[in-house]
């Protein structure tokens, strides 16, 4: 909602989120007043959890880049949908870059959200890559498939071929 919020440190070691009015006047927000945010480690990945009403939910996760072969380097750039299905709703201005370490797709679905989403990618392969984070949709496959002799990406059915 284009608002700052602050971290204020909890007696039990891990911080509340805090609103401050022009960034300096502190607001009791009742939605925000039980919940406290620590990070905690599960099974090797460093995880943010949000703790309310004696309950830990997970909100983020601590990304480090990874190695990204210079074959994956060479497919940045914008993709469009090659077989686009009419009752789907696609997304639009796909585009994979990569910056300071991480490779990255975004893309913008204007009939469901406004604004670009941007997800990080893992490359386990040269011809597979996750999608890295907690939550729906992470932990996919984008693969690397070839059609009728042009390379594409195939995401959740659909090819995407790179714009020339």
């Amino acid at each position: 909602m284009n608002r700052t919020l602050w971290l204020a440190p909890l007696p039990d070691g891990s911080l509340r989120l805090q609103y401050r009015l022009l960034g300096l006047f502190p607001i009791r927000i009742e939605a925000l007043a039980g919940v406290g945010i620590s990070q905690v480690d599960v099974a090797g990945r460093e995880i943010l959890a949000a703790r309310m009403r004696g309950r830990a939910y997970p909100i983020g996760e601590r990304m480090r880049p990874v190695p990204v072969s210079a074959k994956w380097l060479a497919r940045t750039g914008e993709y469009e949908v090659a077989n686009p299905d009419e009752d789907a709703v696609l997304p639009k201005k796909v585009r994979l870059r990569a910056e300071d370490g991480f490779l990255l797709v975004e893309y913008s679905i204007p009939l469901l959200f406004p604004g670009t989403m941007s997800s990080a990618i893992a490359p386990v392969s040269d011809e597979e890559a996750v999608i890295r984070g907690l939550g729906r949709g992470m932990g996919e496959t984008i693969r690397v498939v070839s059609k009728d002799g042009e390379e594409m990406l195939l995401y959740s059915g659909f090819l995407h071929r790179k714009k020339r």
